[in-house]
């Protein structure tokens, strides 16, 4: 079983979103803009636009698949959590939701990251694997339970609790940084490419520089475009960005789901405040399970593989030059299919 090119397509209109529309274009609020550079700004404005629709469209037509591949595996409880949930963000585009409704939303959010953590947990061979989608789980959950302490004043006769929604908030961002050193471990750790994480040098060194030269800035720009408030020590936001992109590359070096879940969760951005962006934490989440066991995107290509040479060898010894060109081909496809 492969994932939809949608999810490939969601992946790459989440980033394009994130990066134009809530980084970049950001950024360049406190450059002075001559013709030229404005010019090329309203152009990055309308492009992040667009790609936000796009990637609204497409994970919410995610949802609606995944709710459909979860029911034809017998799963009820799921993928009924997510079709609320489509529900409700559809409703919310023609009404605003009341502030009981805004409650039982989180509510059945939180619902939904646990259970979809749930059945990650079955499919779990080890430590290493759990800890891969347990932490942005963990992450994705605290999140939301900082939204829901902060909305309870509004529904129930208690006072607000800004300590216990503080320090969820802290909790959570921990976990955040500590995701993406896991996913480079994980998924970077034993690549054959010497080019990765050299490469994935770029984006922590701008991080440090950026920081060093203007913390402010830096701490500013970080809340605008993932939610990240930098309380943590700055080196381990830098060597988690580190790991973080050395695995997306290794990921999609090998075809492993990973490279796009985490792409997604980054896109996502820590406690996000639009539906969209929750909906791509939640299919993060359901890409990183499908990661490992049976149904893994690598599993499934080096079956296919395997198939493939199995039919090669057991085929009539007839045209043997296209033969031994093919079965050579097959060999090296099984070959960097292997698992790391």
């Amino acid at each position: 079983m492969t994932s939809p090119r949608l999810f490939k397509w969601l992946a790459l209109t989440a980033v394009v979103d994130w990066l134009l529309g809530r980084t970049l274009t950001r950024s360049a609020i406190f450059m002075p803009k001559a013709p030229p550079v404005l010019l090329a700004y309203e152009g990055m404005n309308v492009l992040a636009q667009l790609a936000l629709t796009a990637s609204a469209l497409l994970a919410h037509a995610g949802l609606l698949w995944l709710s459909w591949w979860l029911y034809q595996r017998s799963y009820r409880l799921l993928p009924t959590l997510l079709l609320i949930l489509t529900s409700l963000n559809l409703f919310s585009l023609f009404q605003a939701l009341p502030v009981g409704m805004t409650l039982a939303y989180q509510v059945i959010a939180l619902w939904a990251v646990v259970e979809l953590a749930r059945q990650a947990a079955k499919a779990t061979t080890g430590w290493l694997q759990g800890l891969t989608w347990a932490l942005p789980a963990g992450a994705l959950a605290a999140g939301k339970l900082h939204q829901a302490v902060a909305s309870l004043p509004g529904v129930l006769p208690i006072a607000a609790q800004p300590q216990l929604s503080n320090a969820l908030f802290s909790a959570g961002e921990a976990l955040v940084v500590a995701s993406g050193l896991v996913f480079g471990w994980a998924f970077a750790r034993q690549v054959p490419h010497r080019w990765i994480w050299p490469v994935a040098s770029i984006p922590p060194l701008v991080f440090s520089l950026l920081y060093l030269a203007a913390p402010a800035m830096a701490g500013v720009l970080s809340i605008w475009s993932v939610g990240l408030t930098l309380y943590l020590p700055w080196p381990l936001y830098a060597l988690s960005l580190w790991a973080c992109t050395a695995a997306i590359l290794a990921s999609v070096r090998r075809g492993h789901a990973a490279g796009l879940a985490i792409p997604l969760l980054m896109a996502a951005g820590y406690a996000p405040q639009l539906s969209t962006h929750f909906a791509f934490g939640l299919i993060a989440l359901w890409l990183l399970r499908l990661g490992f066991g049976p149904d893994s995107l690598a599993t499934t290509r080096q079956t296919e593989a395997r198939s493939a040479l199995r039919r090669c060898l057991q085929a009539s010894p007839q045209q043997p030059a296209s033969q031994q060109h093919q079965l050579a081909r097959v060999r090296e496809s099984a070959y960097n299919l292997r698992p790391k």
